[in-house]
């Protein structure tokens, strides 16, 4: 296999993976720990079997501006989350709050920093990293372009500096694997390496990742470092996609966005094709794909230059 058809299937899997990571997580959300495990889509909330959440919504949104834009271009971002606002599946309290304010015609700079101050200074939350896998594919072989990329996309809705970092590691663990890094553990001990004095915090919750007991997760709370972590534990747990699917569900919690990022990071190691073929069959997965292939050709036509 040659290795752009060796991207092509990393980041198809990738961000098919998010979405059904999503869709398969989003049924149990915020239940306690989930025992019977699913095998396949279920309805929820009057929605279809296979329907996903804000996460891959918000997903799709960040891949289609990047490809109008020719750039993360943060501006362009907010105003597509507040317009979609409206359709927006489980929007979270912090996501929420910005874009009411966008949408009454404050920046988005305003907005962030105000609703900041309104939820007492918690806006560190975990949508930063549910929707970065866009960014990753786009700029993964760009790192200091990626890292903009990605801390600039997070601040659109998190005005938290610890929300940017996360982003940023999550989206260079994505890249890793997009590049061909053969092992999870390895892309994560590397990524830990490079957060240690840019961001410790970020790099603690990745190690406690892969060094915590089940019981010792906090899949409940969606702050971005305990996220963080209860993913890295997800994708330790498990040996293939399936597994480390499952592994995020079964926690409880914020099941749809670990499901999703968790979906994200091993359809990135492993390709489209370690996804169940029925699971394959996710809410817009035509268009997911066709994404997915279009931000490869982004990232492919910038290192061209």
């Amino acid at each position: 296999m040659s290795e752009e058809k060796e991207l092509r299937e990393r980041a198809a899997g990738c961000l098919l993976g998010l979405a059904v990571g999503d869709a398969l997580g989003a049924p149990f959300e915020f239940y306690g720990k989930v025992t019977d495990l699913p095998q396949e889509f279920k309805s929820y909330n009057d929605l279809p079997a296979g329907s996903f959440t804000d996460d891959t919504q918000m997903s799709i949104a960040t891949a289609e501006s990047i490809l109008a834009c020719g750039k993360l271009d943060p501006d362009d971002l907010a105003k597509r989350f507040a317009e979609m606002m409206p359709d927006i599946r489980g929007i979270g309290k912090i996501t929420y709050c910005v874009l009411r304010k966008i949408r009454e015609g404050h920046s988005w700079k305003h907005a962030t920093e105000a609703a900041h101050l309104e939820l007492g200074g918690k806006s560190a939350g975990n949508g930063a990293i549910m929707r970065i896998a866009p960014i990753a594919i786009a700029y993964w072989n760009d790192i200091p372009a990626l890292s903009r990329a990605a801390e600039s996309a997070a601040g659109v809705i998190h005005h938290d500096k610890l929300s940017h970092d996360a982003a940023a590691a999550v989206a260079q663990l994505i890249a890793l694997l997009l590049s061909g890094a053969t092992f999870i553990e390895q892309a994560l001990a590397a990524v830990e390496v490079m957060f240690l004095e840019k961001a410790p915090q970020v790099a603690r919750a990745l190690r406690e990742g892969a060094t915590a007991r089940e019981n010792e997760l906090s899949p409940q709370t969606c702050f971005v470092l305990d996220s963080l972590t209860c993913v890295v534990w997800s994708l330790l747990e498990g040996k293939d996609y399936m597994e480390r699917v499952h592994a995020a569900i079964r926690i409880g919690g914020d099941t749809d966005t670990h499901g999703a990022i968790t979906g994200a990071v091993s359809g990135a190691s492993t390709g489209v094709n370690d996804i169940p073929a029925n699971w394959r069959e996710v809410e817009r997965a035509s268009d997911i794909l066709r994404l997915a292939d279009k931000l490869v050709d982004f990232s492919l036509s910038r290192s061209a230059v």
